[in-house]
């Protein structure tokens, strides 16, 4: 995501950085007895830009309670690259990006912990219920480099019989205690997203699949803020936006003003074969990602000066597919 305010004369640069991951796990899973399931698991990951080996360890209990009813106790750890904000412009000779570590990627981490219910109804359907906490750390878009985060999921589930599919619902909040005057940063945000399928048969052997997933509210992610005082080489061209005493900075929007509900479909019919004594099937089908031609934005712009909502830069256009599943 982007922080930008722009006019005629405005510079534009643009910043780089690569970074590469290695890593090893390990899990155990024993089983106590017939109703306790213990799981255990330690991970092992080498970052290129780090000299230290980290180490994530996970645990889970799963006990079977009766009707059907699994109670699911889960925590560990896990880290990865996050990208660091952008730095105010230097000045030498001409205006280029201060260079240093504030180009580079950051290992974040988080401790997780989860607790779930699932419940088996009848006629192969699945209702489950999970919460959720995770704490962060690492984090270079904060003052002290830690966020919080919550969130309960709802699922119903059907994974055997004609007609197959799935409801979810997700509820989830990040908040942070970062709060600067001049540079104002929003410390509570949430998102919902309702997703569903299903799946089965036509005409024979065909069969159809069809997904909807509609959300509101903005994907959890830093939006770097614009220097907040006069660029020091405003001397030479007029600034896009300044801020004074008796001018304060505009409030940045939070989100995009209207949500998104995105809609894939599939049509598929398969056909058995043998080449040489080796039966096989194949299944032509064709596919169309974002029907409706609408998507939440993976990347958003800014317009600080401007005082507009949040525009989405990147997203999936209408994308038809054609393809031939093989299977032995």
């Amino acid at each position: 995501m982007s922080a930008q305010s722009s006019t005629g004369d405005s510079i534009v640069f643009a910043s780089g950085t690569a970074g590469a991951v290695g890593g090893a796990y390990i899990e155990v899973t024993v089983n106590p007895s017939e109703r306790v399931q213990l799981r255990g698991g330690l991970r092992a990951d080498r970052f290129s830009l780090d000299q230290n080996v980290r180490i994530g360890p996970r645990a889970s209990a799963t006990v079977t309670l009766a009707d059907g009813a699994a109670l699911t106790v889960a925590a560990g750890r896990y880290r990865q690259y996050v990208r660091e904000t952008e730095e105010p412009l230097a000045v030498i000779g001409t205006a280029l990006p201060n260079p240093g570590e504030s180009q580079r990627l950051a290992v974040a981490g988080a401790s997780h912990f989860v607790l779930s219910l699932e419940q088996r109804l009848r006629d192969g359907f699945r209702l489950s219920v999970e919460g959720f906490y995770k704490a962060f750390d690492g984090l270079p878009t904060t003052a002290d480099g830690t966020a919080e985060s919550s969130g309960v999921d709802v699922w119903l589930r059907r994974n055997q019989g004609r007609f197959r599919g799935w409801f979810g619902y997700s509820l989830a909040w990040v908040w942070s205690d970062d709060a600067q005057p001049l540079s104002p940063t929003h410390i509570f945000a949430g998102r919902q997203v309702v997703t569903g399928g299903l799946t089965g048969p036509i005409i024979g052997r065909g069969s159809f699949d069809v997904r909807v997933s509609y959300g509101s509210g903005l994907p959890f992610a830093a939006i770097p803020e614009p220097e907040s005082g006069t660029p020091v080489f405003d001397i030479t061209m007029a600034p896009a936006y300044s801020a004074t005493a008796s001018e304060p900075l505009p409030a940045l929007p939070a989100a995009p003003d209207q949500p998104y509900l995105r809609v894939d479909a599939q049509l598929a019919r398969t056909w058995d074969a043998e080449v040489n004594g080796i039966a096989f099937q194949l299944t032509p089908y064709v596919k169309v990602l974002n029907a409706l031609n609408r998507r939440d934005g993976i990347f958003y712009f800014f317009d600080r000066g401007a005082g507009s909502p949040a525009r989405a830069l990147a997203g999936l256009p209408v994308l038809p597919i054609v393809g031939i599943d093989w299977k032995f």
